[in-house]
Parts: C-alpha cells; sequence; structure tokens
C-alpha cells in the first residue's frame, strides 16, 4: 500500500504537505551534524560576521596616535601666525612717510614669516608632543622644558645655517639670533599652552575656558618674552633683517622708518622690543591655536595609517 502511495507521488513529483516538513526538517539535523563534526575535527566553517551596528569605515585612532602630528599643527599654526605678521610688517613699512620701501616687501617679509613660523612651530610642537604622554603631576614643569629644547634646536639649526649662508652668497658676516631665543621663546610657548590646557582622562587636550582665552594667554607669556630679549640686545626675526638690511648695501628693507612712526630716530631698543612683542605674541596665538585646533576625519585617518 505505501509502495503504491510512493509510487504516486513520484509520479506527481510532489509530496504531501506532512512529509514535505518531514523530510525538511531531515535535511536541516542532516546539517547540523555535518558542521557539528566539521567543528570537532579542528576545521574551522565558514561564517559571515555582520557589521556592527553604527560602525565607522574609518574608526577614530587612539588618542596617542592622535597627537603624533601635533607638531604639524603647530607648525601649520605658527606658519599662519607668521605670515600675518610679516605681511602686515611689510605693509606698514611700505606705507611709512620716510620709507623707500616698496609694496613689494609686504609678500616677501611675509613669506620669511612664514618660514620662520613654520620652523618654530615645529620645533615647539614636537617638544610638547613627545613631553604630553610623559607628563604626570609635574605637566606644566615638563611641557615648558620639552618646548624649550625644540625651539632652541630649531633656533640654533637656523642661526648658523643663516648665518653661512649670507657669508657665502654675498660676503656678509651679521649677528644672527637663534638659539638663546629659541630656547626662551620657546619655554614660554610651552609654559603658556600648559597653563592654558588641560589633559582630559581619555588623553585628549581641553582648554581651560575657550581657545581664543588659552591663545592668549600664550601670546601674552611669548610677547613678554619677546620683549625681555629684544631689551636685551638679542633681535627676533624683525631685528635680525634690520640687520642684515642695514649691513648690506643698498637695501631698503631697514625698519628705521617704523621706529620713526613710534618716536625714535632710529631703530632703537623701543621699537625693538615693540615689534618683538608683537611677533612673539602672534606666534604664541597661533601655536595654541594650532595645536588646539580639531582633527578633520581625513587628518584621523591618515594618522592612524
Amino acid at each position: 500500500m505505501f509502495t503504491e502511495v510512493r509510487e504516486e507521488q513520484e509520479d506527481d513529483g510532489a509530496w504531501p504537505p506532512g512529509l514535505s516538513e518531514a523530510a525538511a526538517g531531515a535535511d536541516a539535523a542532516s546539517t547540523l551534524r555535518t558542521a557539528s563534526q566539521s567543528v570537532a575535527a579542528g576545521a574551522s566553517p565558514s561564517v559571515i560576521q555582520p557589521e556592527p551596528r553604527g560602525a565607522l569605515a574609518h574608526p577614530e585612532p587612539p588618542p596617542s596616535n592622535a597627537r603624533a602630528n601635533g607638531w604639524s599643527r603647530a607648525a601649520s599654526g605658527g606658519a599662519i601666525a607668521g605670515v600675518a605678521a610679516g605681511g602686515l610688517g611689510g605693509l606698514i613699512l611700505a606705507a611709512a612717510p620716510n620709507s623707500s620701501a616698496p609694496l613689494a616687501i609686504a609678500p616677501v617679509l611675509a613669506v620669511i614669516g612664514g618660514g620662520c613660523g613654520a620652523l618654530g612651530g615645529a620645533g615647539v610642537g614636537a617638544g610638547v608632543g613627545l613631553a604630553e604622554p610623559l607628563a604626570r603631576s609635574q605637566r606644566v614643569l615638563t611641557l615648558t622644558i620639552a618646548a624649550a629644547l625644540g625651539g632652541g634646536l630649531v633656533g640654533l639649526t637656523v642661526q648658523w645655517l643663516t648665518r653661512w649662508a649670507l657669508s657665502a652668497l654675498v660676503g656678509l658676516d651679521v649677528v644672527v639670533g637663534g638659539g638663546p631665543e629659541g630656547v626662551i621663546i620657546g619655554a614660554s610657548a610651552g609654559l603658556g599652552f600648559a597653563t592654558a590646557t588641560r589633559r582630559m582622562p581619555d588623553g585628549s587636550l581641553k582648554p581651560r575656558g575657550t581657545r581664543l582665552h588659552a591663545a592668549l594667554l600664550s601670546a601674552l607669556c611669548c610677547g613678554v618674552a619677546g620683549l625681555g630679549l629684544a631689551f636685551t640686545g638679542r633681535p627676533l626675526a624683525s631685528g635680525t633683517i634690520h640687520a642684515i638690511a642695514v649691513a648690506a648695501d643698498g637695501s631698503r628693507a631697514t625698519l628705521a622708518p617704523l621706529a620713526q612712526l613710534i618716536g625714535e630716530p632710529d631703530f632703537g631698543r623701543v621699537s625693538a622690543g615693540i615689534l618683538a612683542f608683537g611677533e612673539a605674541a602672534i606666534f604664541g596665538a597661533g601655536l595654541t591655536l594650532g595645536l588646539l585646533r580639531r582633527q578633520s576625519p581625513s587628518d584621523a585617518h591618515s594618522t592612524s595609517i
């Protein structure tokens, strides 16, 4: 009887509903037994794991990696500050009543200022970035010393390269600042940055207040340091440019017209101090704003590679 039913179903090409469900269940049980035997034998079944909900295509790097490019953000902030200070100073110099400097002096000084700011920012930022993960209870002191070392190293390198270039190319022997000035300005920038920021439990840095307040505090520290250096006869970028212009025959980049605007007959300590305060303060503000700049997703992804 069952044989006849089976033959009829085979001829029809379909099973009754009850028998169809039983056959499907038997196939599923057989599949599970096969998978279990494969796992017991040491084989790894190919199971596709679903992506977690909300998973990012490019996950954020850990805080230590995010700080690794702090020197580049500091360099960009210092460069922007240097371009602004140099360009503004060049425009004022060209517009001064007794000045013979052409308007083209503005972009030239902007490029010089941007280069000095970028190099100084890179040195100070590298020192801060290396010391930040190591700083614990003495964070302010550690960052101040590290920033001083970074600024001094860059300043000393630029000082000797500039002296060698002037001597070899145009035969000028000019006293150029660099090493001691880099130490003082770097220490002041590190002190201002460390005082104006705090380290969060996740390793990120947050300003004490707003980013503008942090930039102003760093600007004040660097400005006072620049003023002190100028009064002791150690020029910054503006004083060095004036010294080179005076030593070179036919140069129209002397800063004496700026001194006359202030009330001095020639470029003296008062005008040098005012210019040094301004350029150092702008550098400190740009450096701090660069270090506190939020990373874009593309920056974070490139840092994690």
